[in-house]
């Protein structure tokens, strides 16, 4: 069931509901924002009826999902103010979670407030970090890894998706990522992303192969000069993320696409055992090959 109705909610009533309706993974509160409402709402000039957003839950509980700096605004400058209080009744926590996600007005849920509201970090063993970083390859995936075609950010869904499927795999990624030298580099979308892909989808069973192809990678610990862990190493150090290629300093500016396909480059190569002291990338806009990884964008997404 679901009620909205025009309710006028006094410093006492707000104060009784930031109390009681307590939603443990709402995001923290941002000062500068309730002194901002409280501002408006001491000068008049608050606008009424915004909405706040209550959920009721199959035991009797409640919890705000949207408005907690409006309602302690109220409190903070000791006003009355009209609202546009919306009350939904939810089945269980994940119902709440989704909802709390989807909320938009106002500050926008982002990445954070994602992983926190459905309680992602115990789920799935990463930190939240990781899981950070893993949300910013989504978009990257979902070109087949072509920035160029990347026209929105995913929707949660996907988000939600995506972050369980590779996850479980990706432990072994950041412990090496922990102590990694070159650790910036590593965690960018592109180099993330085919690391996510080759964890996920490895060309040969059990990830041994995998996995010394990204330690080595990390480590560069004696590779001697051919070794294709060596040059996707070289390659992280003497690079960096732009829109456009060019070199300055000594520091090679590359595009996402460059560097995603001169990493598969050095990863094939690893994978067939082949030398590799440098590669090319003559089309950084071509569809990808990498080994053991279907080659269909749709794959990547889905479990």
């Amino acid at each position: 069931m679901t009620t909205n109705t025009i309710q006028t909610i006094t410093p006492a009533l707000a104060q009784h509901m930031l109390e009681t309706m307590i939603y443990e993974r709402q995001r923290n509160i941002n000062q500068a924002r309730v002194d901002e409402y409280a501002h408006e709402m001491s000068a008049g000039r608050f606008i009424p009826f915004t909405q706040i957003r209550i959920a009721h839950t199959a035991n009797g509980s409640s919890v705000i999902l949207d408005g907690q700096h409006r309602l302690w605004a109220v409190v903070l400058s000791n006003t009355s103010q009209q609202f546009s209080v919306l009350e939904t009744c939810e089945d269980n926590e994940q119902a709440i979670a989704w909802a709390y996600s989807n909320i938009d007005i106002g500050q926008p849920r982002n990445a954070s407030a994602i992983i926190r509201s459905f309680d992602l970090v115990d789920e799935l063993g990463l930190t939240h970090g990781h899981l950070t970083r893993m949300k910013q390859c989504a978009s990257f995936l979902a070109s087949g890894g072509d920035v160029h075609k990347t026209k929105r950010a995913p929707n949660r869904a996907f988000l939600l998706e995506l972050l369980r499927l590779y996850a479980p795999h990706m432990r072994p990624f950041f412990d090496l990522y922990k102590t990694d030298s070159i650790r910036t580099t590593v965690v960018r979308a592109s180099t993330l992303s085919l690391a996510m892909l080759t964890y996920r989808f490895p060309f040969r069973a059990g990830n041994i192969v995998t996995h010394d192809f990204w330690s080595g990678l990390c480590a560069d610990d004696g590779l001697v000069r051919d070794d294709p862990r060596k040059a996707a190493h070289t390659h992280l150090v003497n690079t960096r993320i732009t829109s456009t290629r060019a070199t300055a300093n000594g520091i090679q500016k590359v595009t996402p696409n460059y560097s995603f396909r001169y990493l598969i480059n050095c990863y094939n190569a690893y994978m067939q055992n082949r030398p590799l002291g440098k590669t090319y990338v003559r089309n950084e806009n071509a569809p990808v090959l990498i080994l053991g990884v279907p080659t269909s964008v749709e794959k990547w997404r889905s479990g």
